[in-house]
């Protein structure tokens, strides 16, 4: 599959903010680049970036971006865009596709739930296109927003003038090969919209449609449109994930949301973010291994449950910003086991000053089991569904108790028994469904 974004206006009422409409910042990303990363995680293996206004600043944006995604991505001009409509510019893509596609606009932002679910239609021999039924929805004007009518799963008309309409049009499709020579005559056109292209296809009854009335979406013509997507990204953090055990729930998400909050706009990148949890984990390690006054016992816990805290925090950004990689998943979890390995080094030092050599044991199994516990919850967390999750976020407040508290043989004997136990139960359950 490959994906066209359309990027070739100017975008007027935008530019007291932006002089480049697609380029404009959306929680420390850009309009374009939060769409082309969307589109590659949908499944697009290409996408190509039409361009018109400003071209010259989307090519140094596109030399600016990461190598994985910067190969992926290919610029074509609309050197007519001033005196066409925007079926002109996706004409001047059609000799750049090869197989189904996706047409999205640069200037709507998307949820990566709304193009998943649209890539997994069919679009027959015409086009499926993403619509909204819920026409009351706040931050859409509808005197604005393209418009669409619908009878049995098909499009019969759209326009922004429907006398009588059913649904929004996201400006989200999914194409098959069948549109491409429909846009080579659309250069001889004098109707060069590209609504007027997809109307011919709803005459033909070849326009499906798919609802993603559950999924967010945005139009962002104006400033008002900018601040709506911006809080619309920022409410859907406040879901969480579904692996999230109980501390992450109730106590760790509540203050990285907040935190997320206030850092979305700034450079800060979701990577950054792990390694300061990994710098946290580390400086509080040092300080439990050495501490011999009750204020740095304290502050050394402080720090733990900090870095737990911030834990959350990278991946909120990801999802915000659609930066989520397999690279910094990766990252992220060989960052955290080297955490874990440090803070429960430092309590096993501390427990073999009182308790003897002995405590030495207890630690290889708290470690052990935390281990096992990270590496278990890769496969259960997709194959269970547990009503009391044990991960990280239990492990570190556990941690953080234990230094806090100067009880450091009593937090590892609850780590090794809560995390090899949570291993054996994984096993048992897992053995009927793998």
């Amino acid at each position: 599959m490959e994906a066209v974004i359309l990027a070739a206006g100017r975008g007027s009422r935008l530019q007291a903010l932006s002089a480049c409409k697609p380029l404009t910042p959306l929680l420390g990303t850009t309009l374009l680049e939060r769409n082309l990363r969307l589109a590659i995680s949908a499944g697009a293996r290409r996408v190509i970036v039409v361009t018109g206004y400003r071209h010259e600043d989307i090519r140094q944006w596109k030399n600016r971006l990461p190598l994985r995604i910067r190969k992926c991505v290919e610029l074509v001009h609309n050197p007519h865009w001033s005196s066409t409509e925007n079926g002109y510019s996706l004409a001047q893509a059609a000799s750049h596709l090869s197989g189904r596609f996706l047409i999205l606009m640069a200037d709507h932002v998307y949820s990566l739930e709304l193009l998943r679910t649209l890539v997994e239609c069919d679009p027959q021999d015409g086009a499926v296109l993403a619509v909204d039924r819920r026409l009351g929805r706040d931050g859409i004007d509808p005197q604005d927003a393209t418009k669409v009518r619908l009878e049995c799963g098909r499009i019969t008309a759209l326009g922004k003038n429907l006398q009588r309409a059913d649904a929004y049009d996201t400006g989200a499709f999914l194409c098959s090969t069948a549109l491409l020579p429909m846009l080579d005559c659309l250069r001889q056109s004098a109707d060069t919209r590209l609504s007027g292209v997809m109307q011919t296809l709803a005459d033909a009854g070849k326009l499906l449609v798919c609802d993603v009335g559950h999924a967010y979406w945005q139009d962002v013509d104006t400033p008002a449109d900018l601040s709506a997507a911006r809080e619309g990204l920022l409410a859907s953090l406040s879901g969480g994930k579904q692996a999230d055990g109980p501390v992450s729930r109730y106590l760790n998400r509540p203050c990285s949301r907040w935190i997320s909050r206030r850092v979305a706009d700034t450079g800060i990148s979701p990577n950054m973010v792990s390694w300061l949890v990994f710098a946290l984990s580390s400086l509080a390690a040092l300080l439990a291994a050495s501490a011999s006054w009750w204020l740095t016992y304290i502050l050394a816990g402080v720090l733990i449950q900090l870095a737990s805290v911030l834990d959350g925090c990278d991946g909120e950004l990801a999802r915000l910003r659609a930066q989520s990689s397999d690279y910094g998943g990766w990252l992220d979890a060989i960052l955290d086991r080297y955490g874990d390995a440090a803070l429960i080094a430092a309590l096993t030092w501390q427990a073999m000053n009182g308790d003897g050599p002995s405590a030495f044991w207890l630690g290889m199994a708290a470690l052990a089991g935390s281990f096992m516990a990270s590496y278990s919850a890769h496969k259960s967390d997709r194959l269970l569904k547990e009503s009391l999750r044990i991960g990280r976020d239990l492990r570190m407040l556990v941690l953080a108790l234990g230094v806090a508290l100067q009880q450091p043989a009593a937090a590892l004997w609850l780590l090794a028994i809560a995390m090899n136990l949570t291993v054996c139960v994984r096993v048992y359950k897992l053995r009927h469904v793998m």
